[in-house]
């Protein structure tokens, strides 16, 4: 949006990530389930909060619009026992949902979610 209004020549940044526990002293890579954590992108200095709420609208109503957005795509992809390459899978194709092995998740919430979602 700011490149093609403004004429703004910048990089897109790469994902970064925090983990933490609530007591650090209990950190610990056995038990991923106890993490939390939040992932960021740093955006360049003219990205304000309007231009974020205008994008996330545009991007929220071209989903309403498009006419694949009833279908349902289930991928997997290698990690094993970690999730991070299906975490960063669905952040760049905007996806719904991600399952991923640090969490267990119920195939009937799974499902629920899915409805919710549909219904939206």
């Amino acid at each position: 949006m700011l490149k093609k209004e403004q004429g703004l020549d910048f990089s897109v940044m790469p994902l970064e990530g925090m983990w933490w526990t609530p007591d650090m002293r209990e950190f610990s890579v056995e038990h991923k389930e106890h993490w939390l954590w939040t992932m960021m992108i740093m955006q360049p200095e003219e990205v304000t909060a309007a231009h974020f709420e205008q994008a996330r609208a545009r991007e929220v109503q071209r989903k309403k619009d498009s006419p694949s957005h009833h279908r349902a795509f289930i991928i997997e992809v290698m990690g094993r026992h970690s999730g991070y390459l299906a975490l960063m899978a669905a952040i760049a194709t905007g996806s719904e949902l991600a399952v991923v092995p640090e969490h267990d998740i119920a195939p009937e919430t799974i499902v629920a979610d899915m409805l919710a979602t549909y219904a939206q």
